[in-house]
């Protein structure tokens, strides 16, 4: 049967609300598809930058209120180790525009070559090994952008006196007789003369692997080997400035036999404690020998001189591991905060209100700055090994 076209006749309304809602489902099904967010989300930035949602919620209150909340207008410079083109060199970034000046583009092309720096307390120099254009401790003038040779040997462990115009440092040594052994000195910044500052005992002329000297000028603390030949150990001694009263402060607490255990010394900013870093444990040490271990775990540590940090109040210490977990740990209490962000080398800001750390970026690893409100890559295609801040 023949029917006619309605010609004219307007559709039902209840028939287009349906399509139009029916189509509209559909749109937002396809939008909210996880495939489809996975997709669109996909972009080149590191994954280690977090919202600053997520590290708010990350961070315990005690460590979320100490870091800055504000807009940041950042001052003073940092100072950063480099592999950059496979050679090591020694870097200032200035946080104000973040411009690079080479302080020793070229110290080593043997990149598994011994490296340390370190900022004068005053912030006005910098110490550091190198082996071009000769082998040697030098130090580097922040104010005149020059660096000059301090002494023409190998230094592997030092640090700086508190008013920043003394250092001690360690380095092999042959004595007149012919025995090969390791030495302690202070050097008189304004002289360049350095006198021993341990006579050879029988108790500690084994190899140095750390020196920190305290904020009060009251301790300088040394790491090394014990030289007793049955029972051979890395042991903690403490001795004053003058050279007098050197004490062993771990004789009874530290490992023995042919077991390795590397120490890395930091002075808390007041001079109550010396954290001390093993290769698998972080410990406070109190002049009275009490020592209180904060963490520990199975062979986790690297063991060079830049794995730990202060923070300015001395009532938190940060440091990482080998598997890059960055932890923050409240002295008083013991807490543990671990970072919602993977990097090492961590080190607070004069004013405590931001971290800094080195973690992979695009071109390699990079600084990193974090506070409460996020991260900020601070660097490009430098391959950073560590990096500090100026005091």
């Amino acid at each position: 049967m023949n029917r006619k076209k309605d010609v004219g006749k307007k559709p039902d309304t209840a028939i287009i609300v349906a399509i139009i809602a029916l189509v509209g489902t559909l749109i937002t099904a396809v939008l909210t598809s996880p495939v489809l967010i996975a997709i669109i989300s996909r972009t080149p930035s590191p994954t280690l930058v977090e919202t600053p949602s997520a590290i708010s919620q990350s961070l315990t209150p005690d460590i979320q209120s100490s870091l800055t909340s504000e807009p940041q207008n950042l001052s003073g410079k940092i100072a950063f180790s480099s592999t950059k083109d496979n050679i090591r060199g020694l870097y200032l970034l200035d946080t104000r525009d973040k411009s690079i000046l080479p302080i020793a583009p070229k110290l080593t092309e043997n990149l598994s070559a011994y490296f340390h720096f370190k900022w004068s307390p005053d912030g006005k120099r910098i110490l550091y090994s190198g082996f071009l254009p000769q082998a040697g401790l030098y130090i580097f003038d922040v104010e005149n952008n020059q660096s000059n040779l301090l002494i023409d040997k190998l230094a592997f462990s030092y640090d700086w006196s508190p008013t920043s115009n003394q250092i001690v440092f360690s380095t092999d040594q042959t004595t007149s007789s012919g025995i090969y052994t390791w030495g302690e000195y202070i050097l008189d910044l304004s002289t360049k003369d350095y006198q021993p500052l341990i006579s050879l005992t029988p108790e500690l002329s084994g190899m140095t692997d750390a020196i920190a000297w305290s904020p009060n000028n009251a301790e300088i603390a040394i790491s090394a080997w014990s030289n007793d030949t049955d029972n051979a150990s890395l042991d903690v001694f403490f001795i004053n400035p003058n050279g007098a009263n050197l004490r062993d402060m771990t004789s009874s607490t530290n490992n023995s036999g042919n077991e390795t255990v590397s120490h890395n010394l930091v002075w808390s900013p007041d001079s109550k404690y010396l954290a001390i870093m093993t290769d698998n444990s972080v410990m406070l040490m109190s002049s009275d020998k009490s020592i209180k271990i904060l963490f520990s775990q199975d062979k986790g540590f690297y063991v060079d001189q830049d794995r730990l940090s202060w923070s300015p109040d001395s009532t938190k210490v940060i440091f990482d591991d080998v598997y890059d977990v960055i932890r923050v740990i409240n002295v008083a209490d013991g807490t543990i905060t671990t970072m919602p962000l993977k990097g090492g080398c961590p080190n607070w800001s004069p004013d405590g209100k931001n971290i800094i750390f080195v973690s992979p970026g695009l071109n390699g690893n990079e600084i990193f700055l974090t506070n409460d409100n996020g991260t900020e890559k601070l660097t490009d295609n430098m391959q950073v090994e560590c990096a500090k801040w100026q005091p």
